[in-house]
This record gives C-alpha cells, structure tokens and sequence, in this order.
C-alpha cells in the first residue's frame, strides 16, 4: 500500500484523531476556516487539488452543503469525500442526505461513524468506527487508509442507518447523564440505554436503515461510550440539565448548545416522527423542556416495560 494524499476539512480535536491514525503513512494536507473571521488558511479551491484522493469532512453539519458545492465544482469527481459529522442542518438533514444531494451520481461518499473518542486516540488508545458507503470503492479506500493505525475499521453498505443511529444516539445520552446526576442508580442507566437502542431501531428502520446497524458501532457501540464517558458532552449536558446548570449551556435565547439537542427539535420542527410512538424521545423533549422535573420524568419513563418489547 502506497502513501495517500487525503485533504481534511477541519482540523479540531477529531480531526487531530484522524489524523494521528493516519499519519506518517499518509499525507494530509488541512484547510481551515475561521468561524468568527471567515477568512481560510487556504483557498478551500487549492487545497482540492487533482492528485488527492480523500477528501474528509472534519466539520459540524452545518456548513456541510456550502462546502460540499464548493469541493464539488473544484475537485475532480473522481475524488470520493468522507463525513465524520454526526447532526442534522436546520432542514434536518443528516451529512450524507446533502452530500447525495449535491454529488448526486456524479462523487462517491461514505459516512464514518463509531467509538472514537478523540482525547482517547490522541494518546494512541484504539477507536472503532464503521465506514458506511455504497459504493464498494469508497469502503475499500478508507479500510485501506486505516489499516494498521489504532483505529479499528469495519464496511457497511447502510448509509441510512448508520447516519441516522449516530445522530439520533446524542438525543438519547443527556437522559443517562441526567439520572447519574440524580443518582438514580446502575439499573436504572442499563434500563434506559436498553430502551433507547430499542426505541433507536424502530426509528432507523423507519427511516430505511437496517436494524443490525443499530446493535453495530454507529449505534450502540457510539451510545454506549457516550453515555458512560466522563468527558462526553451529551452526558455532562444532561447532568448539568437536571443539576439545573442550564446557564451555561445556553447559547442564544432558550437553545440549548449540543447536536443531540439540535437534533431534537429538528425531528420536532420538521415533523420527521411522531413524537407518541417513541416515548424515550419524548422523554428526552420533556427533559429539555422542564428540567426541573428531571426525577419524574425519568422515574415515569421506567414504569413503561413496553419500552423492551
């Protein structure tokens, strides 16, 4: 295996991740632009060069379609691109609906989602993800990038079900923060984790993703070190919300800073499920809404044994 020219997208402490996985084996070249000034270290135009061949996506949703249109009328088409973001724009799209969007049949893509928790790989500690695409060119690729580094990667042709059990996985963790909070208890963590990836495959399959995606490392692999890392944000959210430490979690008017929250009210706002038939969802709504009420909402939530069936 040769060395790879791949073009990252972002550079922030995932994108450090990556990029401790894959060098020296490979070059990288970074394009960076700063948020509050605009201006980038490099025109996004240069650094897509023919000669690359990945181009990673190391940024939030977002700016995905802005970007996406701009590598895609500079870089040959032939040059696949690869996503690590894990939300919804404010159309409630997920990363791999716009990337379809804009490349249409014209740029292969894929989704990379699992275990990686970025403070964990910077000090060579193994990530896990999956590389979901479908096309068999681009799984290729990314095995072949990865292969021998500290992250684990595995091919999947779901790309539905992978995006949406990532995204969907952060609505679910700031509930087990918020009952580590409360000091509700182990049993009580395992029932909602169990509830929520049982709840999580229905609403992928609905979505027409495949359920075993749900049990893989999108799914439960990524809840689970989620919900029971000390540094995850999603968790200390939900402990700060039922802690009633929303002050610092606010970013402008009452929205609540996080991509699971974001999430959240896009599946609100755009009516993509109806909230009844997913009652940890709900919960999760209700949460936001009335933090106050965390120990309630969360004890109501477990007197529902249907939530296993």
């Amino acid at each position: 295996m040769g060395q790879r020219e791949i073009v990252m997208l972002g550079h922030g402490e995932i994108g450090r991740a990556l990029e401790s996985a894959l060098v020296p084996r490979h070059r990288i070249s970074i394009w960076e632009k700063d948020l509050d000034t605009g201006v980038e270290n490099i025109p996004l135009e240069e650094v897509v060069e023919p000669g690359c061949d990945l181009i990673l996506f190391a940024i939030p949703t977002s700016p995905h379609r802005e970007i996406a249109e701009r590598v895609h009328r500079a870089a040959p088409h032939e040059v696949a691109c690869l996503t690590i973001a894990k939300g919804l724009d404010a159309d409630g799209h997920t990363p791999a609906d716009i990337m379809q969007a804009v490349f249409g049949n014209e740029r292969q893509f894929g989704v990379l989602y699992g275990p990686m928790i970025a403070e964990n790989m910077l000090a060579g500690l193994p990530g896990f993800a999956t590389v979901a695409a479908q096309s068999e060119a681009v799984i290729s690729l990314v095995l072949e990038l990865f292969a021998g580094s500290h992250l684990h990667v595995s091919g999947s042709h779901d790309v539905v079900g992978a995006s949406w059990a990532v995204i969907l996985k952060n609505v679910y963790v700031p509930l087990v923060g918020a009952a580590d909070e409360l000091a509700l208890g182990a049993n009580i963590r395992g029932f909602l984790l169990a509830a929520a990836l049982n709840e999580l495959a229905r609403i992928v399959q609905k979505f027409g993703g495949e359920v075993k995606t749900v049990y893989g490392l999108p799914g439960a692999g990524d809840l689970i070190t989620t919900a029971t890392s000390s540094g995850s944000h999603h968790r200390n959210a939900g402990m700060k919300l039922a802690a009633g430490q929303t002050d610092e979690l606010l970013a402008s008017g009452t929205n609540i800073r996080g991509e699971g929250f974001h999430a959240l009210r896009m599946l609100d706002q755009h009516k993509l499920i109806e909230f009844a038939d997913f009652p940890v969802v709900s919960a999760m709504r209700d949460l936001l809404d009335k933090p106050k009420n965390a120990r309630a909402i969360i004890l109501k939530l477990c007197e529902n044994a249907s939530l296993l069936q």
